[in-house]
């Protein structure tokens, strides 16, 4: 039983992986208001504000260079008096969402 419990939780999903990423993988001058995931399609979809268009910029790159993402793509930038407002969804590599050994 202790085989069958480790295999179920080894397989388990857990979100905490995204927090745990976005918190290394965030530009201080971003932030998110809304994030809505879908983990059979290993993806984030995420809504927030950069102060500037420089800070946009930098976290687009900071996405598309990391390892753990395959793809990024912004359905939408405005820009509003507090900074530009964004949406965007990432797609991470196939299994991301899957819990592993520390």
């Amino acid at each position: 039983q202790i085989t069958n419990l480790k295999a179920i939780l080894g397989n388990h999903i857990i979100s905490s992986n995204l927090l745990n990423y976005l918190e290394k993988n965030t530009d201080s001058n971003v932030y998110f208001n809304r994030l809505s995931l879908t983990v059979f399609n290993n993806q984030a979809q995420l809504s927030g504000l950069a102060k500037s268009m420089d800070d946009l910029v930098g976290q687009l790159a900071a996405w598309q260079s990391s390892s753990a993402v395959t793809r990024v793509d912004f359905s939408q930038i405005s820009y509003t008096p507090q900074g530009f407002s964004f949406s965007a969804t990432l797609v991470f590599q196939p299994g991301f969402f899957i819990n592993q050994p520390q």
